[in-house]
């Protein structure tokens, strides 16, 4: 027979080793350098801070283009795919992460979803490009540990606040800003299939004891 230890010892056993995913923290200060439109409520110099959190494994699904080594990602707003400072309710509508690992033009393009309004489509975008760095080194997004505040790293970099029409297919009104400081830090997290067989193994320990 099995002791109790031996079930939690074979659950953990059972965990793969690395079955970690990484949720990358992003946090950005920019100024608005154009606008069109009604700027989207800004004024070229205004200040813009914020954040995001990318998490690729809650993805609803993603598009492999082997041949350019970038990966799309894409999610309902509310599989928090991608979260936002800037994000208001969930609404049901998609979010994309595009990561190009293509050395030395590696780059990270977030687009999110904020609110809708009849066919008024409000969105935040960014991209983060840093010259000729090579920071993105797989799928993952493991192992990045950034903090630029100068405009000679920045100046690849970019994002905007954006109202799409949609019966029109157009940009009514746009603020486009550029980045003055970004942080970008990939933690390790538990994916959860390992944890699922972790919670196996605590449940046969459980029923162990009952026996």
């Amino acid at each position: 027979m099995i002791s109790r230890i031996g079930f939690f010892v074979i659950a953990l056993l059972m965990l793969p080793a690395g079955a970690f995913a990484s949720v990358v923290n992003i946090e950005f200060t920019a100024q608005i350098t154009s606008t069109s439109g009604d700027g989207m409520g800004y004024q070229i110099g205004d200040l813009v801070s914020g954040t995001f959190v990318v998490d690729t494994a809650k993805a609803d699904g993603k598009v492999l283009d082997t041949a350019t080594s970038a990966w799309n990602y894409y999610g309902l707003d509310s599989s928090g795919v991608l979260q936002s400072s800037f994000a208001g309710a969930p609404l049901s509508l998609t979010d994309y992460v595009s990561v190009e690992n293509a050395n030395p033009q590696d780059s990270l393009t977030l687009a999110k979803v904020l609110s809708v309004q009849g066919s008024l489509l409000d969105s935040l975008h960014a991209q983060f490009r840093f010259g000729n760095l090579d920071w993105i080194t797989n799928l993952s997004l493991d192992n990045i540990n950034l903090s630029f505040n100068n405009a000679a790293d920045l100046a690849g970099s970019s994002g905007s606040f954006a109202r799409f029409d949609m019966n029109l297919w157009n940009v009514t009104d746009s603020a486009i800003f550029s980045f003055e400081s970004v942080k970008i830090v990939s933690s390790a997290v538990p994916e959860p299939m390992p944890l699922l067989l972790l919670a196996i193994g605590l449940l046969a320990l459980g029923l162990r004891r009952r026996i």
